[in-house]
């Protein structure tokens, strides 16, 4: 019987390496250290590991290519992002990919087995819910990854000084617009977002929620629903809550376009903004400054989090190998009409 060769998956997990790690060791890239060079090289000769002379060869051109993963093209949020990594791509002659997973988890590891083939350089991967799922087959990439997922660095300990990170802190964002309105005088506060089986979703309620518990105040359970993010879904929401007995008189949404269905909403049912009802979105997409009235909206900076994830793509790709990076932005809170009170509810 043939003895299985080994493999660079079979380092990966003798040295804790992963296996793009061991993959850039192996090749005698300059993106890794000579520590980590080191192990890896003692690891395969003590597990008499022989290189694939030819898939190596494949590997060794470059594409000229990287490719950025988007969970949403129906959200303005992403089109300055997408723009901003795009600029930072043809400055260094790459050309950009992009592909939009619909924030389906089975489309992103879709994309991440496909990646084996390398036919892009690097990729930035925006998920709503980076899963042990994704971490997995990353790291049988041997291209530089950046994650994001358009909140703070969920990822536990074990992994989180494995890949490099940018994001924003949506939680604290959430926090912000709900004590702006507690502020205002409200205390019958509701919350329309995001699912909440997604790291992202329970990143902005848990803002949201920590608000108000800060002012001694309850959830009220009636005054939540989650499950999406686009102006159907907003306007169905508002519907739902015009149906109480006693509605909400001020709500947070996850995001600008939520906000735009609850306008209609509210318009159709004789229910004024900011008189009557006061709103506050999150993306400060550009119609958030021409809706009537204006809409409050929490600044999640997408241009800073594109122009960081293409810089740090670019400089592993030119050899660096310092730590791996977690960067968080502040969100802001951009204060409209939409949620300055002038009369008291």
């Amino acid at each position: 019987m043939q003895k299985k060769m080994t493999t660079i998956y079979d380092i990966a997990e003798k040295t804790g390496f992963s296996a793009a790690t061991v993959s850039r060791a192996l090749n005698g890239k300059a993106t890794v250290s000579d520590e980590t060079r080191d192990a890896v090289l003692n690891a395969a000769k003590k597990m008499k590991y022989t290189p694939n002379f030819a898939a190596r060869s494949l590997k060794t051109r470059s594409t000229k290519q990287i490719m950025l993963s988007i969970p949403h093209l129906t959200s303005a949020y992403y089109f300055q992002l997408i723009e901003a990594v795009h600029q930072i791509a043809l400055s260094r002659g790459y050309s950009l990919i992009l592909n939009h997973s619909h924030a389906n988890e089975r489309e992103e590891l879709k994309i991440l087995k496909s990646l084996q083939n390398n036919y892009v350089d690097g990729l930035i991967l925006i998920s709503i819910n980076i899963t042990e799922n994704h971490l997995r087959e990353i790291d049988r990439l041997d291209i530089p990854v950046v994650l994001s997922g358009i909140g703070t660095n969920n990822l536990d300990d074990a992994h989180r000084n494995k890949y490099d990170y940018v994001g924003v802190d949506t939680g604290k964002g959430m926090f912000l617009a709900t004590e702006h309105l507690l502020k205002q005088g409200h205390t019958k506060i509701g919350y329309i977002g995001l699912p909440l089986d997604t790291q992202t979703g329970r990143e902005r309620y848990q803002g949201y929620e920590n608000a108000l518990m800060k002012w001694g105040i309850s959830v009220n359970p009636e005054f939540v629903i989650c499950g999406g993010f686009t102006v159907d879904f907003g306007y169905n929401a508002g519907k739902q809550l015009c149906q109480l007995k006693e509605m909400p008189t001020a709500i947070v949404t996850t995001c600008d376009h939520i906000c735009i269905g609850l306008y209609n909403i509210l318009e159709e049912k004789g229910i004024r903004i900011p008189d009557d009802i006061s709103l506050v979105g999150m993306d400060n997409t550009e119609f958030s400054a021409v809706l009537r009235p204006k809409l409050s909206s929490i600044v999640i900076a997408s241009d800073e989090i594109g122009n960081e994830a293409g810089n740090i793509i670019f400089k592993r790709l030119d050899g660096w190998d310092g730590e791996k990076q977690s960067i968080i932005f502040d969100p802001t809170l951009v204060i409209r009409e939409s949620s300055i009170r002038t009369a008291r509810n």
